[in-house]
């Protein structure tokens, strides 16, 4: 999920969580919601975007900081509602990267 609210990215699936490692004291993060407090003593890097995520298990979702994910070297977020009630995010050098790995597998693929 992405959060227009949330200042720091937070995950509870391990599977989308890559260089798990105990947090420093400085790093220690804890929530605290109308349903309670969560505490986060463990961080790593997301697997979908090259942003941090603090790690617990017993957390109830995957959070994105928009504000995180906006400061990623090329990367765009449009919101248009006029047009559709979603969030687009993109990462042109990703972008740029694949096309021209498609380009060179098509120029390997002539010769």
């Amino acid at each position: 999920m992405l959060d227009t609210c949330s200042t720091l990215s937070v995950g509870c699936n391990s599977d989308l969580i890559s260089n798990i490692r105990d947090c420093t004291e400085e790093e220690r993060l804890t929530i605290s919601t109308n349903g309670g407090s969560l505490f986060y003593d463990q961080i790593g890097t997301s697997n979908l975007m090259p942003v941090e995520m603090y790690y617990n298990p017993k957390s109830i979702a995957n959070v994105l900081s928009l504000s995180v994910v906006a400061k990623i070297p090329g990367c765009g977020i449009i919101m248009d509602t006029n047009v559709s009630r979603t969030i687009t995010v993109f990462i042109l050098a990703t972008l740029l990267m694949n096309i021209l790995l498609v380009l060179l597998l098509t120029f390997l693929l002539i010769q």
